[in-house]
Parts: C-alpha cells; sequence; structure tokens
C-alpha cells in the first residue's frame, strides 16, 4: 500500500507542478468553459450547453480578455454544460475563495488542483483494483500502479481544469467497492461505500451511469452465487437496488433536465450542430481500422501537452510486446497446470471486461463524427487496462518456471524490482518532454 501512495504523490506532484507553474491563462478551450460552469454555480444558476460564459473584466480581467480570443460565437458558450455537476460543486469553495481574495488565478489554480487530486486518486484506485482482481499476486497491484504513472500525458493533463479525473476516481472507486465485496462479502460499511461511489460516479461523468448500472448487476450476481437460497436472492435483489436506485434518486433529475432541454441524455447532438466536425467515416469503419487502435492505445504515452517525443512510441511498442509475451507465458503455464477459478473471480474479470467494452464502444462512433483523439477518454479505461499490462509483465518472470528456475514470489520481487523504477522513470521522462520543450534521448520533438 505504501509503494502505491507513493506513485500517487508523485502523479499529484507533477500535475499540481503544471497547475501551478504553467501559463495563468486557459491552457486548452474546455477551460473557459469549465471555469464558467463554477462560476455559474457559485451565481447560484445550473448552467446549460447554450449559457454564455460570464467573466466580469472587474473581477476577472485575464478570463474575459482571452474570451474575446475564442475562435467562433460558439465558443462563447459553456458547452460543457451538459457535464453533471459534481467536479464543479467541488470547485464552488474554490470560487468562492477567489471572489474573496479578489484574485481569478486563485480560481483557475484551484479548479486545476481538484483534477489533479482527482487523477491522482484514480492512479491510486488502478493498484487497488488491480490487487482485488489478482489477489494472490501482489506485485500485479504495483506494477499496474507504474504503468498508471507511466501515462505522461495523464498527469500532464491533470493540472488543466477539466472534470475527467474526478470522473476517473469516482468510477474507479465504484468498481472498487464492487470487486471487494465480490471477494469479500457483503457489509454495511462496503455497501454504503459502494453507493456513495455510484451516487459520485454519475454525478461526475455521464458515462458513471453505466458504471453503476454494470456494478449493481455484478453485485446482484455475485451475491447470488454465494448464496442462492430464496433469503440470500432477496438479500443480493435488496443490495443491487441500494446501490442503484440510490444514484438515480440523487442524480437522476440531471438526466431528465438533459432530456428535456436537450431532447436527449447527453446533449451530443446539440453539441455536434455547435461545432460541426468532418466525418471521418461510419462505427463499423473507425472499429475496424487499426491505425485509430494503436492511436488511441498509444496517445497516453506519445502526445503529451502538444509534443510528440522520438523515442515514446518505441517504449509503447516494446511495453506491449513485453505484455503479449508475458500473457503468452501465463497462457502456456495455465494450459500446463490448468486451475478452475472461482465464480467470483469469473464474475470479477466479466465486469471489467464489459466495463471496459462499455467505454471502448464508444470510440469508434467518437472518432467517426470528426472528435479528437484525447487521451482523457481512456483515463476510466486505465484499471483494466493497466492490470492486463501489468500482468503480462508480470508474466515474464514465469519464463523461469517453465524451466524450474525460482519460487513464484522470488520471480515476481525481480520483475517488480526491474520494471517498476523503469516504468516511473519513463513517465517522468515523458512528462518532462512538454515542460521542458526538449527529448532527452536525441529524437525528435514535435
Amino acid at each position: 500500500m505504501a509503494g502505491l501512495l507513493l506513485i500517487a504523490v508523485l502523479v499529484l506532484s507533477l500535475s499540481t507542478w503544471v497547475a501551478v507553474t504553467g501559463d495563468l491563462e486557459f491552457h486548452a478551450h474546455d477551460e473557459g468553459p469549465n471555469t464558467a460552469y463554477a462560476l455559474e454555480l457559485y451565481r447560484g444558476e445550473l448552467p446549460t450547453v447554450n449559457t454564455k460564459m460570464r467573466f466580469d473584466p472587474a473581477e476577472q480581467p485575464r478570463m474575459a480578455s482571452e474570451l474575446a480570443t475564442m475562435p467562433t460565437a460558439a465558443h462563447h458558450d459553456i458547452w460543457t454544460g451538459n457535464h453533471p455537476p459534481l467536479y464543479y460543486a467541488l470547485c464552488v469553495p474554490v470560487v468562492a475563495l477567489a471572489d474573496a481574495l479578489g484574485d481569478e488565478q486563485v480560481m483557475l489554480v484551484g479548479m486545476r488542483l481538484v483534477n489533479a487530486v482527482g487523477l491522482a486518486l484514480s492512479v491510486l484506485l488502478v493498484g487497488l483494483i488491480a490487487f482485488e482482481m489478482v489477489p494472490r499476486r501482489p506485485g500485479v497491484s504495483l506494477l499496474a500502479t507504474a504503468v498508471a504513472a507511466s501515462c505522461g500525458r495523464f498527469a500532464y493533463t491533470g493540472g488543466h481544469v477539466q472534470n475527467d479525473g474526478v470522473a476517473a476516481a469516482t468510477a474507479a472507486l465504484t468498481v472498487f467497492a464492487t470487486l471487494r465485496i465480490l471477494r469479500l462479502g457483503l457489509t454495511r460499511r462496503r455497501l454504503v461505500l459502494l453507493t456513495l461511489a455510484g451516487t459520485a460516479a454519475a454525478a461526475a461523468k455521464i458515462p458513471g451511469v453505466a458504471t453503476v448500472a454494470l456494478c449493481g448487476a455484478a453485485l446482484f450476481l455475485g451475491l447470488l452465487l454465494r448464496d442462492r437460497s430464496r433469503t440470500g436472492a432477496l438479500r443480493a435483489l435488496g443490495a443491487a437496488a441500494v446501490a442503484t436506485v440510490v444514484p438515480a434518486l440523487a442524480i437522476g433529475w440531471f438526466y431528465v433536465r438533459n432530456l428535456m432541454i436537450y431532447g436527449d441524455l447527453t446533449a451530443s447532438g446539440v453539441n455536434r450542430e455547435k461545432f460541426p466536425r468532418d466525418l471521418r467515416g461510419t462505427w463499423s469503419e473507425m472499429a475496424t481500422d487499426l491505425d485509430m487502435w494503436h492511436l488511441w492505445f498509444a496517445r497516453p504515452w506519445t502526445h503529451i501537452g502538444g509534443v510528440r517525443s522520438g523515442w515514446a512510441e518505441p517504449f509503447v511498442d516494446v511495453l506491449a510486446l513485453a505484455a503479449v509475451a508475458g500473457l503468452v507465458v501465463v497462457a502456456v503455464r495455465w494450459v500446463r497446470h490448468p486451475v478452475r477459478p472461482a465464480g467470483r473471480t469469473v464474475l470479477a474479470w466479466g465486469l471489467m471486461a464489459a466495463y471496459g467494452a462499455t467505454l471502448l464502444y464508444n470510440l469508434p462512433g467518437f472518432a467517426a463524427a470528426g472528435g479528437g483523439y484525447h487521451e482523457r477518454y481512456l483515463l476510466s479505461l486505465l484499471p483494466l487496462t493497466a492490470t492486463v499490462l501489468a500482468i503480462g509483465l508480470l508474466g515474464l518472470g514465469d519464463l523461469g518456471a517453465l524451466v524450474g528456475v525460482g519460487s513464484r514470489r522470488l520471480r515476481d520481487r525481480v520483475v517488480v524490482s526491474v520494471a517498476t523504477p523503469v516504468l516511473l522513470c519513463a513517465g517522468l521522462l515523458l512528462f518532462l518532454v512538454p515542460a521542458t520543450g526538449q527529448d532527452w534521448f536525441g529524437g525528435s520533438v514535435g
């Protein structure tokens, strides 16, 4: 646990560095409407995607001047008003402090720091989820956390005014709480944690609704597997109902509001009309485009702050190939010595697979509609991808088992001792590329 915390603190420090020392102007177009959203909440209004950004030239002169540079009239709207309000509500105290001090930079930096804390928590939860997935090999937990930290792009964007850090953390906490119950059984405290996490996830970003639904279904099936009696079935149904109905009652009003205002739950159609893009193809065409998937997979490492490192793509390719090789070794060992997994283990992996498939399903459609390849859309997928990569890397040590060298515990320690510092150093160097404008191994920067 100490190692996971240290890695999360490292990521938090990097994101904080970006938040505090970066340009005290909007890093990206999204920072403007996100800041304006929180400002509207502070004023007692819940904005829509058509609400105009209101920055007082007397109180927020820099933000008001930035608004004048926005490229189109549509960019003067709070186009992020379709998002649920949790992140922005968390930022209201920061806005109030900035108002009391009369310093708009307190608001900008403070909102960035809220996102940074969310990102660091999501990295910590990657390790905790990995442990729940593979409890008999704790090295997977530390390696998965290191894999997450090696994604320099996430640490960089963690220092921006965005709701992705909070959304990823709340979704990961919901998944973790569910896996904890599947492994250890239901208690009142665990159910409360799951319910609160699910409510926060649904209130943080729209994909959180799918997370709550999937975790509720997994909870019901997991408890039913433990006790198939009538009493057990009723207990499973009751727990699943609490975990899903409470979030629906707490935040469902917002999605009903979206439906009434925009005609759909996400307002995606309204924003597509507001910001027309050139179509790239159909969903099926993009789903079968291997280049698209490679770009999505590699982007958290290879395109940071608008700067590309010459050695980042080879690093990602080596990481992927090493993980695949390790997974092959794990598969060979299982074929030689098959072990029937417990039902709750199958269910846990089924939950993660369904969770990943739900997130991945949206990527081809978004890309086909002309959307940008933003790495933050992959942040909620990190618990699954990092865990699979970590299992693969740890599987390389199982090569020794095939020839009878060393114990599993010793092999795992060797792999973790070698791979963890390599991953963390790579993540730090990748992060420093946009921070310094220099590539550290002679590669091209552009």
